[in-house]
């Protein structure tokens, strides 16, 4: 053996400066970082589908909830228009089909889409962005209500 592959005690083999059987110092963490990354890869993919799924069901539901409440509006309207209050039964219809288009656009357009649009109008109509805030949480509070009291009845 010469001088380069003997270790200090006998026996003990060195190659290249290392100990026999031993990886040089960053084999040994590539190994083992490699199945991290998959774990990590797996995990990061298993969240974004579960809260895709999420998403789905919450966007369903508040489609729903939009269009109960365009419904809603629109019988309003119709019992408004057979009283005779013609101005009243036409703004309840227009908020009515407007919450018919947006029951549509809530199911069917992406969330990045509705954001923008959203943000455009606020922007543009800051009175009416705060009225329907407002409305929204109401609603809101009124769902969470109903929700509790079913759960618990």
């Amino acid at each position: 053996m010469s001088e380069a592959t003997r270790g200090s005690e006998p026996g003990e083999e060195r190659q290249n400066g290392q100990e026999a059987g031993r990886q040089p110092p960053g084999a040994e963490r590539e190994s083992v970082a490699e199945p991290e990354v998959i774990d990590r890869e797996a995990a990061a993919h298993r969240a974004r589908e579960s809260t895709e799924h999420v998403i789905r069901e919450n966007r369903n539901f508040v489609a729903d909830y939009l269009n109960s409440l365009s419904c809603a509006l629109a019988s309003m309207a119709e019992t408004l228009a057979e009283e005779g209050r013609r101005e009243s039964s036409g703004q309840v219809d227009r908020a009515a089909r407007e919450l018919g288009r947006a029951s549509n656009r809530v199911r069917d357009e992406s969330l990045i889409d509705l954001a923008r649009e959203t943000e455009e109008r606020a922007r543009a109509h800051p009175a009416v962005t705060f009225g329907g805030a407002a409305l929204a949480g109401f609603a809101l509070s009124r769902i969470l209500k109903s929700s509790r009291s079913r759960e618990s009845g």
